[in-house]
């Protein structure tokens, strides 16, 4: 079954086309931050009308929406945090209170969590109650 004829417009030259090029420079950039970090549409329009552009936001707007919908998608941002660790090297610690029955009477206590990294083994001590004293013998 033949495909039905499409009609194709050659790209042309227009006010947006000599800041094409500092624009995907400027997404791909952008691409790599974090979210709060990344210019707007509004502020890429700000910066290319200060360079010369005399076109409207919304042809900026396309543009960016164009530009994330194709090559945006293929912009590879990785990241990577090793978590191998050496013996003794870190830890993660934390608190709790807990109730605890002892003789029929209800006690409230201060559980610290300590957590090797390395080994992933579990300490916990309960104390029965929190100040410096439990934070120093803890560590």
């Amino acid at each position: 079954m033949k495909e039905a004829p499409k009609y194709r417009r050659e790209p042309r030259p227009n006010k947006l086309s000599p800041f094409e090029e500092a624009l995907k420079q400027a997404l791909t950039a952008d691409a790599r931050r974090p979210k709060h970090e990344r210019r707007t549409a509004r502020a890429l329009h700000a910066e290319i009308k200060a360079a010369g552009y005399s076109g409207g936001y919304s042809a900026i707007t396309d543009f960016v929406r164009t530009w994330r919908q194709g090559e945006g998608q293929t912009v590879n941002v990785t990241a990577f945090v090793p978590l191998n660790f050496e013996l003794g090297e870190a830890f993660q610690f934390d608190w709790s209170e807990e109730g605890l029955v002892v003789g029929g009477i209800y006690y409230r206590m201060q559980v610290s969590h300590l957590k090797l990294c390395a080994s992933r083994a579990f300490w916990l001590v309960a104390y029965p109650s929190q100040g410096h004293e439990m934070l120093f013998d803890a560590l």
